[in-house]
């Protein structure tokens, strides 16, 4: 009788179990580009993001910098800043050929959810700023290592190839400036989707390097939201891979 009563209490126990966890659910979250086994995970909600970047693996092309973590959640904001962007530039007084630029270049942008923040994927689970928790779908981007660098902003669009050592203001020498740039500063747009203001004339010049893949956005004079917005959707666009 006493075991019978025990045999009963652990299946009622059990019954309790099962029922607490028929509401759990799981988050898929996924791998793509340059990693040695790209894959799609399913963790429980709450899990942070260094769970995931402690266990993948880089190929040998792969360039860290430029890891990306996308979520749907962004893609709104994204599509639209790139609206009103396209709806201010109508009434914005510019060259033709400067309003010309500007417009392929919004038009352009892909809207890749991309979250802009700066991680550091090998010490993200000591940066609790940086390991924020999973969301449903979000997706893990690791491209190849490029080797060219863009011009956008005020300025005719061009790919330079990428040299190391050349600072940004010898790079600045070989891009040509639209009427309505600023002739003093240049925002360099790292692939981690850092965003620093650059002095570049011979009153202001600072020493800096780029990464390969960065853009040189040149930005309008006297146009600072317009500027901010363009630098993070350039941000947020992601590398090949």
């Amino acid at each position: 009788m006493k075991k019978l009563t025990q045999r009963l209490l652990l299946c009622f126990w059990v019954g309790l179990v099962g029922y607490s966890h028929a509401g759990d659910y799981t988050l898929d979250v996924s791998t793509k580009g340059q990693f040695v086994k790209p894959q799609m995970y399913h963790v429980a909600p709450g899990t942070r993001i260094a769970a995931v970047s402690s266990h993948w693996q880089l190929k040998k092309d792969a360039y860290p910098l430029g890891i990306a973590l996308t979520r749907e959640q962004d893609k709104r904001e994204q599509s639209r800043v790139r609206w009103a962007l396209q709806y201010r530039l109508q009434d914005m007084h510019l060259a033709s050929k400067t309003r010309t630029s500007l417009y392929r270049q919004i038009t352009s942008f892909v809207v890749t959810g991309r979250v802009l923040w700066q991680f550091e994927w090998d010490i993200v689970g000591v940066k609790p700023q940086q390991n924020r928790p999973l969301l449903q779908g979000d997706t893990f981007i690791a491209p190849k290592r490029p080797s060219s660098i863009i011009v956008g902003g005020a300025a005719k669009i061009a790919k330079l190839p990428f040299k190391g050592g050349v600072t940004v203001r010898d790079y600045m020498q070989l891009v040509n400036r639209l009427p309505g740039a600023d002739p003093s500063d240049v925002w360099v747009i790292t692939p981690d989707t850092k965003i620093r203001k650059i002095g570049v004339s011979y009153w202001n010049a600072q020493k800096a390097y780029l990464a390969p893949g960065s853009v040189l956005y040149v930005p309008l004079s006297g146009h600072q939201d317009f500027n901010d917005s363009m630098a993070q959707l350039y941000a947020a666009q992601i590398l090949p891979y």
